[in-house]
């Protein structure tokens, strides 16, 4: 009897399979060999165990995306397109990572914004930034649930996503501030002031201040501060849930510019320096 083909493993026991991976890269390996196991890794691609997230490093002409678990470099990731630009010629975008998974995604041209998933491919068509933004390669951002805030330092703005809003608004509640921070959790959005050194709390629903959290007395914090914060971020059923993706990686680290450089070594491997 003649041996069938990968594709014709029982839909059950590749759906089993798929299951019990725990890596991303091994969820993207399995889901790339057929349709039949891609179509079987569904679930484990939406929903996979909890891990260290990647990061999204600085890069030319491509991003780089380092995974920490296996401790290598992905070169060459397609990232996904959104529908208005698939008949461009292909245009660079500058990519600014979040800590829950998605990619903000700006054309310097004009602006155009989108969020982009680099693992599930999903995309999330936003209305292109002000002018402004422009005349700096800085962008501090974050997103809720319901809404994406946005800074590129001297202003804070924010969009709803659910309806989506067709423009960005100020924050009523932070009409001049120095921004060089978003993070967002547990319903807050946490904004640090760099040169105050100062973290106000903002509602995502309401957009209203909840507290201020100053710096901590006689200590000397380092020029270009970051703050983190950690927590879990919940879509909506309707969208793609968020998966453990790229963390911002600015010049000097990864989200906090207290971590260590790193370089690429011939290996093709990350080392600390």
């Amino acid at each position: 009897m003649a041996l069938r083909g990968w594709s014709h493993f029982a839909p059950d026991l590749l759906v089993t399979v798929s299951g019990d991976l725990t890596e991303l890269a091994d969820i993207a390996r399995f889901r790339s060999v057929c349709t039949t196991w891609r179509d079987a890794g569904v679930d484990a691609a939406a929903a996979p165990p909890s891990q260290p997230p990647w990061l999204l490093l600085p890069s030319s002409p491509s991003p780089l995306f380092f995974n920490p678990s296996e401790d290598r470099l992905y070169r060459n990731i397609r990232l996904p397109v959104p529908a208005a630009d698939a008949h461009r010629r292909r245009r660079r975008r500058r990519l600014s990572a979040s800590p829950h998974g998605w990619i903000l995604a700006v054309d310097p041209t004009d602006l155009a914004a989108s969020l982009l998933h680099p693992f599930t491919g999903s995309v999330r068509p936003l209305p292109p930034l002000p002018a402004f933004f422009a005349e700096t390669d800085d962008l501090a951002w974050d997103l809720s649930p319901h809404s994406i805030m946005a800074s590129c330092g001297e202003v804070v703005l924010v969009c709803a996503l659910d309806p989506l809003e067709d423009s960005w608004a100020p924050v009523p509640a932070m009409p001049d501030c120095n921004v060089s921070s978003i993070n967002y959790a547990g319903g807050d959005f946490f904004v640090f002031e760099e040169d105050a050194c100062r973290t106000t709390i903002v509602d995502s629903i309401t957009l209203a201040v909840t507290a201020v959290i100053q710096p901590p007395p006689q200590v000397d914090l380092p020029t270009e501060a970051r703050v983190v914060v950690a927590g879990l971020l919940r879509e909506p059923p309707e969208h793609q849930p968020s998966l453990a993706g790229a963390h911002q990686h600015r010049r000097a680290g990864a989200v906090c510019r207290s971590s260590p450089r790193v370089r690429c070594g011939d290996d093709g491997r990350v080392h600390e320096s």
